[in-house]
């Protein structure tokens, strides 16, 4: 779990949000709870699980929101939860993700609007409740999927800043050795708000997360799904982000708060991973091999033919061999991104 106890720990110094798959939830979610009790001494009041299919299949979003949030005697509020686990989220259809949770995740982000990230409120509206946001505070997808990328709607997706994989293999070695710290949440404040902001990202540093995004963006690959390939230019802050929030927790103590072409690797890898999906939804889709006809080649071939750029003027049988060789293992624990792989050695770090 060493893995997952150090995305869990970046999410809260940025303040963010991350999913987290496996292949087996009900031993995941237990070891996920006993980490958090454990090594970040969250007490089990301050953690919930909530089955957001069977409260969206109810249309019951009031009901999924008095799920995360308690009552607090002494202030006469509301507060949220620290931890929410959210169960099922990769069920839901894409209409029930666009008009549920994105809706939501919109209300408890303020709208991700200028001035709210100018002046973070920590009471916010939600629905018809009035709620305060706790310093703590994370909301976690825990999707049961070994395929790399879950059927999650993209504009729900970019509500999560990364996508954390878990390969639960039994025996009882998954826990792992980890740091212990008597005082967690100290720690994480400490790093939030005295580390992070000491660390220095140069302006050759910012061109190369820039470079690195525009490149993804303008892979050729993308023009196949370009709404679930290509990266929004607010990918640029989140690279640029995360590399700070790493470089905060693993320097932190040190003088040597600076950012490096290695963290924005990482950070493109674990971003770019989570977010581009070049084979789903569309006809090129690995899931469409199975209905493989004469009909369904026609239509690939006829939608190459339509595309400029790269494509143009492209042989068929050239294509159909190129996209073969970018056909990716589903399996989570085997997955390679290629387009993400073939940006970071196309684009030279500043030296």
């Amino acid at each position: 779990m060493n893995n997952v106890y150090s995305a869990l720990s970046l999410a809260l110094i940025g303040e963010k949000r991350f999913v987290l798959t496996t292949n087996d939830y009900e031993n995941t979610v237990f070891l996920f709870r006993t980490l958090l009790q454990e090594s970040c001494q969250f007490n089990s009041e301050d953690i919930c699980e909530v089955d957001v299919k069977h409260e969206l299949d109810n249309n019951s979003v009031d009901l999924l929101i008095r799920q995360m949030i308690y009552w607090e005697e002494n202030t006469s509020e509301y507060g949220f939860k620290n931890v929410i686990i959210w169960r099922n989220m990769e069920k839901l259809s894409h209409e029930q993700q666009k008009v549920g949770l994105f809706p939501l995740l919109n209300q408890i982000d303020e709208y991700d609007t200028t001035v709210a990230r100018a002046n973070p409120q920590s009471r916010v509206q939600v629905g018809s409740f009035v709620i305060r946001k706790p310093k703590m505070f994370i909301i976690v997808p825990l999707i049961e999927s070994e395929h790399a990328h879950p059927q999650v709607y993209q504009y729900v997706k970019e509500k999560f800043w990364f996508g954390q994989n878990f390969h639960y293999k039994g025996g009882g070695d998954e826990k792992g050795e980890i740091d212990y710290c008597s005082d967690y949440a100290g720690l994480i404040l400490e790093i939030r708000n005295v580390t992070r902001p000491q660390v220095y990202a140069s302006s050759e540093i910012q061109r190369y997360i820039y470079s690195l995004v525009v490149h993804a963006r303008n892979h050729r690959l993308c023009s196949l799904a370009p709404i679930q390939s290509r990266l929004s230019t607010r990918t640029i802050d989140a690279m640029q982000q995360l590399s700070e929030c790493m470089v905060a927790w693993k320097k932190h103590g040190s003088d040597r708060l600076f950012v490096t072409p290695d963290y924005c690797k990482i950070a493109m890898r674990k971003i770019g991973y989570w977010l581009i999906d070049w084979e789903h939804g569309n006809i090129f889709s690995t899931s469409s091999d199975c209905a493989e006809d004469a009909d369904l080649d026609y239509r690939r071939q006829l939608e190459i033919s339509m595309l400029t750029g790269d494509w143009y003027g492209s042989d068929w049988k050239y294509v159909k061999k190129y996209l073969e060789t970018y056909k990716t293992d589903t399996n989570a624990s085997n997955y390679m991104n290629k387009i993400v792989e073939d940006v970071l050695q196309s684009v030279r770090p500043p030296i």
